[in-house]
């Protein structure tokens, strides 16, 4: 079960466009056609589990309204078994995203909360019968699952592990401006982490959280100053919060991935034989149309091939293959393919 934020993407081709155009007030900038897409880790992991021939659920919340309406009918599309545990409220708008990447640069995001802000744990646990594994994707922008100090999110962790549910989540660099920005994840984390087996954030995403002083340098631009020492360091505390699989997303410098011991990896349902081990995987070359959803399309290919009980190194290889299949497209679904294809492409064994 993927659950968390779910929205619209709406994405203009505005890669003509130089960045410091965006500033200049009054003027006409002539763009491209608008992509429309679906947006959030429960659309582009959950889609792309999907695709890669995973038994999926998807866990959201979504308005009435037109927005919404499209987001139903979108992930219909898909299969229609997958929108029978999406949630439908006339109360809250439905999330939306206008996603741009001009030229030379990475992607940004304009973000409306709406119902991503009000799925609540209930939401969720309700949804949970028959589950193995449970991925919450966005926790920062999860407001009613972080009031009160996170225990909404962490209750809901803790419930799924005694299911017997394994679990992962995925973050968002916290906006300073909105009230992700307010937590004191120095303090969180670990209180959320001691429920959490799979966790592999991007490298601002963690630095934000636990290395302010050095996301205070280099921003955005953190996989680009991180060495193999640096990210062992970081994963290791990651690994002493409790955490079974660790690891960090370092953009066109791949993948980092460290396990625990043998115990913990055996109480979250993972293969024993990963155990305290670490490997850094390089991303694959191909031509690079978007990078809407790269993070989300790597975790995918690691919880498959972690269902699949591979070694490390080919978990790695298999995370960064959907990666860079996610990447040849500008939406975050389209250059998802089968795990097979995949595989096939890129030369990947399997044991």
């Amino acid at each position: 079960m993927v659950a968390g934020h779910l929205c619209l993407d709406l994405i203009p081709d505005v890669q003509m466009i130089p960045i410091n155009d965006f500033a200049r007030a009054g003027q006409l900038h002539e763009v491209g056609p608008m992509a429309i897409a679906l947006g959030g880790a429960v659309a582009n992991t959950g889609l792309a589990l999907h695709i890669l021939g995973s038994d999926v659920g998807l866990i959201g919340l979504c308005g009435t309204d037109a927005i919404g309406a499209l987001v139903v009918n979108q992930i219909a599309a898909y299969h229609p078994r997958l929108i029978e545990t999406l949630v439908r409220t006339d109360s809250v708008a439905t999330s939306y995203s206008i996603v741009v990447t001009p030229g030379g640069q990475d992607r940004s995001f304009f973000y409306f909360p709406g119902t991503t802000a009000a799925l609540t744990a209930q939401h969720i646990m309700a949804t949970l019968d028959g589950a193995t594994w449970l991925h919450i994707g966005y926790p920062p922008l999860l407001r009613a699952l972080m009031v009160n100090d996170a225990s909404p999110l962490i209750d809901t962790l803790r419930y799924a592990h005694d299911y017997a549910i394994t679990t992962s989540i995925d973050m968002v660099v916290p906006d300073p401006h909105a009230i992700s920005g307010q937590y004191n994840w120095l303090d969180l984390l670990p209180r959320i982490l001691a429920h959490v087996d799979v966790f592999v954030p991007s490298a601002a995403e963690i630095c934000a959280m636990l290395r302010p002083a050095d996301y205070a340098r280099w921003g955005h631009a953190c996989d680009q100053h991180i060495d193999e020492a640096y990210a062992q360091t970081l994963c290791a505390e990651l690994i002493d919060m409790g955490v079974a699989v660790a690891g960090m997303k370092l953009g066109v410098r791949g993948l980092y991935l460290c396990t625990a011991g043998a115990q913990r990896l055996s109480r979250a349902r993972l293969s024993v034989e990963l155990a305290n081990q670490r490997v850094w995987q390089a991303s694959y070359p191909v031509a690079v149309k978007g990078t809407v959803g790269a993070g989300d399309a790597c975790y995918a290919g690691l919880i498959a091939a972690l269902i699949g009980h591979q070694s490390l190194p080919i978990i790695a290889q298999v995370g960064c293959a959907v990666a860079a299949c996610c990447v040849e497209e500008v939406d975050a679904v389209r250059g998802i393919q089968s795990l097979d294809a995949t595989r096939r492409r890129f030369g990947i064994e399997w044991y």
